[in-house]
């Protein structure tokens, strides 16, 4: 029984790592995507919500070598789910030491849906790894 459970503490152990590291990538990238923040109804990050780890998803796959990481997102007006897809750079095969020691991973792709789970809404899907030009609901003063 013992060995039973450590699996499942190192797997819940790295999976809030993989989300912490996620997280913080989408707190580098959303805060400067005006169109996001736009659709979402947000002049800026800190008006949102970033969902808690264990309202996001964790899955690691090709033999922990990549990692997709979903984690909700509620602005004042709408909600998104954010999508973080990452490859790690190598190192030890064990997916909870690598975290630990500060393993390096490599974003492929950060994708917001807006309109999730909103009844009459759009769903709208954008990259937040593309550059977005400043929309007028972020120019306004707060």
């Amino acid at each position: 029984m013992g060995a039973v459970t450590a699996y499942y503490v190192q797997d819940a152990v790295n999976d809030v790592l993989l989300f912490n590291v996620s997280k913080k990538l989408i707190v580098q990238k959303a805060s400067d995507h005006h169109r996001f923040l736009a659709s979402i109804g947000a002049h800026s990050l800190d008006e949102c919500s970033l969902g808690p780890w264990y309202d996001a998803s964790v899955t690691v796959t090709h033999g922990g070598m990549v990692s997709t990481i979903y984690i909700p997102c509620k602005g004042p007006l709408r909600s998104s789910d954010i999508i973080v897809k990452l490859i790690r750079k190598g190192g030890l095969r064990w997916p909870m030491l690598y975290n630990i020691l500060g393993g390096e991973w490599d974003l492929i792709a950060i994708d917001a849906f807006v309109g999730m789970g909103q009844a009459g809404s759009v769903l709208t899907s954008l990259s937040l790894l593309e550059a977005s030009p400043p929309s007028p609901l972020a120019q306004t003063p707060h």
